[in-house]
């Protein structure tokens, strides 16, 4: 019920402070919005223009290797790869020259971005399809942005995915100009040697060693150069990852591969065997060949099966889900290089048997047999090489890329009026966002006074009224009545005048010690309203029959003679003084029970004259004369004289004004009063507009004013306005 109770008390805190600065609020509110919606209609139109493109899905290459990676995690590297600096670079890149000037800039390098700031790219939900748009304010622009973003990225796409087939033919190409300088070389040594040495040939049976010995050495190179093939496509793949990807990558082979150890044992000892087997002339469709192969495929995919588990119990395996599918190519790659080497390991191994078997050839045979094995050799590697190279050609020219244009974009021919709209809905929130939190700011930052509870929690003393501020509408007759602020006397059964008898009524229990017969009316500065809660008190306890006398001890800047339309000099000044009988001071005023003492002539001394001997006589004789005594005195901040009074009356009567008196003020005041033991009776709340106040007392305010009111009808109507609020 507490908690129920402090979310109410908040809420209407909060609508408190909206009220109190509504006009500061839909000031800025209107402010706002309206430059908003000035500023969207004077923008020129912008047109939207889309371009739809399907991303293909190919078989996984990778069995075993999925690693978590899903369409979803490919639909985002694509649509990142769109978003790319690096893919508008391109795109600034393939415009023409007229198109550049129909874009409307001076240089390629402001094209970038133009075009990345218009585009927009969004994968569709639930579909390998994703959307270009881009928004300018020329609409053939717009298509022409959309068109070209499309097919630069198509045609990146295929250069990527070319890319990584690319490397075997490079490598290819470069062996083929060495390998054919080689065997120039050697067909001209041994044109020299037959020449110099007049050798027509070599022996059948050096012939046949020969000719098995280079085919030996071409099975060699072959896979030296397959796994120098499958190397340089791994470094291709390995430079397009990042540097956090290529130290996932090189933590998670350093773990692997030393667990891979039997694995790699069987592959060396089955590539042994494969090699032996072509060495005596098996062919690669030989069911014993086929059967090896089958067996190392096998190898292979328990590698990539060890490697999942491995990530899976080191709890890695989420962290490469978010990488691209370059990780997964690159530990496969790494299998392949480890399957290549153990071929190229098998077959080293049996030419060095052979190797040994070749110094067994005659004398006069060696030189020549040496050279013609090289010959042999360059000959079929380069064979070799060039049939690589063709194969390379032809996977690299088949690549078409995994990007396909679904829809071209279109000149469009409306603008957008989406984006107006949300710029003014914008604008609507923005208005209420400014103006809310600059009311609570400058209220934050305001110290005054405004409410029952700033009283409390600042003071800590009783507050005995809330007066609300006297509003005038400004008719003829009532103007002069309200200017002299004498509400009680005028308009008795006004709601203000009721709060002025609340405040008399209040102020008979505000003393345990016994009746209030002498009270100061002061403020902590001047302009609070002392002066006039002074006099509409002392009307209201006339109004009550007791007898009562209004005294003004505000002998600096004195106003009550002003209220009450009485003459100032003869006052209480001339009866301290010695000039004037205190009989002769007393004025009545016209309203029954209620007698002035006006201050007289302003003295040099005020603080000595109501701190004199004089002074406490003239009080007990008027408290023998009066039922009520108030005295209206300055400012407790400027001067002393309320200090002094107060030590001699029953009471004191802070006044403060709502928003105006800051808070450091008011405890000045009260630190001062107690600082010389004057007794503090209460505070009243002055000058509080209703208009601003949420919650009961509004309400009760204008239930009070329909009830008190000389024009019940007519009121009846305002009160139910303002409760319906």
């Amino acid at each position: 019920m507490n908690e129920q109770k402090e979310d109410r008390v908040d809420i209407s805190t909060y609508i408190t402070i909206i009220m109190r600065r509504r006009w500061l609020i839909l000031i800025l509110f209107l402010a706002t919005f309206i430059s908003t919606v000035f500023f969207t209609f004077r923008k020129p139109p912008v047109y939207e223009a889309k371009t739809t493109i399907i991303i293909k899905q190919l078989p996984n290459a990778f069995p075993g290797m999925e690693f978590g990676y899903t369409k979803a995690t490919e639909i985002t590297n694509h649509t990142l790869m769109l978003k790319s600096r690096t893919l508008m670079d391109k795109v600034a890149e393939s415009f023409s020259a007229a198109d550049v000037e129909s874009i409307g800039v001076t240089n390629r390098s402001q094209i970038t971005s133009k075009v990345r700031n218009a585009t927009t790219i969004t994968p569709v939900k639930n579909s390998d399809i994703i959307e270009i748009k881009c928004k300018t304010e020329k609409p053939h622009t717009a298509a022409l942005f959309a068109n070209q973003i499309a097919k630069t990225y198509i045609q990146f796409n295929i250069e990527d995915k070319r890319r990584e087939v690319s490397g075997v033919r490079e490598f290819a190409e470069n062996q083929m100009k060495i390998v054919e300088t080689q065997l120039k070389k050697a067909e001209e040594d041994i044109r020299n040697y037959q020449k110099t040495h007049k050798v027509l040939g070599l022996q059948k049976e050096t012939e046949e060693f020969i000719t098995q010995l280079a085919d030996l050495q071409s099975l060699y190179e072959k896979a030296k150069i397959e796994r120098k093939g499958s190397e340089k496509n791994l470094f291709a793949v390995k430079s397009q990852l990042t540097s956090e990807q290529k130290e996932f990558l090189k933590t998670s082979t350093d773990i692997s591969l030393p667990l891979l150890g039997d694995l790699k044992k069987s592959l060396s000892a089955l590539e042994n065997d494969r090699a032996s087997l072509v060495i005596q002339g098996y062919s690669e469709n030989d069911p014993k060949i086929r059967e090896i192969d089958s067996k190392i495929v096998a190898i292979k995919q328990k590698m990539n099966e060890t490697i999942v588990l491995l990530l899976q119990n080191r709890g890695q395996i989420d962290a490469l889900t978010q990488v691209q599918s370059l990780i997964l190519k690159s530990l496969n790659l790494q299998i392949e290089v480890e399957v290549r080497k153990a071929r190229e390991k098998a077959y080293g191994a049996i030419l060095n048997q052979y190797e040994a078997k070749f110094n067994r050839i005659p004398d006069n045979q060696v030189e020549l047999a040496r050279l013609e094995r090289q010959r042999v050799a360059n000959e079929k590697v380069y064979m070799m090489l060039l049939e690589k190279s063709e194969e390379a050609k032809i996977s690299e020219a088949s690549e078409i890329g995994t990007v396909a244009m679904l829809d071209t974009a279109v000149v469009p021919e409306k603008q957008i009026w989406k984006r107006k709209i949300l710029n003014i809905i914008l604008g609507f929130i923005m208005g209420l966002i400014i103006s809310m939190g600059v009311a609570f700011v400058m209220e934050y930052f305001d110290t005054s006074i405004k409410g029952v509870d700033d009283v409390e929690k600042t003071l800590g003393l009783p507050l005995l009224a809330s007066i609300p501020g006297i509003r005038t509408n400004g008719k003829k007759g009532e103007v002069e009545d309200i200017q002299m602020r004498l509400i009680t006397h005028y308009k008795p059964r006004s709601p203000i005048s009721e709060s002025y008898r609340s405040l008399r009524t209040s102020l008979q229990f505000a003393s345990v010690d016994g009746d209030i017969k002498t009270v100061v009316v002061t403020s902590p500065a001047p302009k609070e309203g002392k002066t006039l809660t002074a006099s509409n008190l002392a009307i209201t306890e006339a109004q009550a029959g007791r007898k009562t006398l209004l005294l003004d001890t505000d002998l600096r800047k004195p106003m009550i003679h002003h209220l009450f339309k009485l003459k100032k000099d003869d006052g209480i000044s001339k009866v301290l003084t010695g000039e004037l009988k205190l009989d002769d001071a007393i004025k009545k005023t016209g309203i029954e029970n209620l007698s002035v003492i006006t201050s007289g002539p302003i003295p040099p001394n005020p603080s000595e004259l109501l701190g004199s001997k004089k002074m406490k006589e003239v009080l007990t004789e008027l408290k023998e004369r009066f039922d009520m005594i108030i005295l209206d005195s300055p400012p407790m901040i400027a001067v002393t004289d309320p200090s002094v009074l107060g030590q001699e009356v029953d009471g004191v009567l802070l006044v403060i004004r709502s928003g105006r008196t800051t808070r450091e003020i008011a405890e000045k005041a009260k630190s001062n009063a107690e600082y010389v033991h004057i007794k503090l009776l209460g505070v009243v709340l002055n000058d509080i507009d209703v208009r601003n106040v949420y919650g009961s007392y509004k309400y009760y305010y204008y239930k009070y004013y329909y009830y008190y009111s000389e024009d019940g009808e007519k009121k009846e109507k305002r009160r139910r306005k303002h409760h319906r609020h």
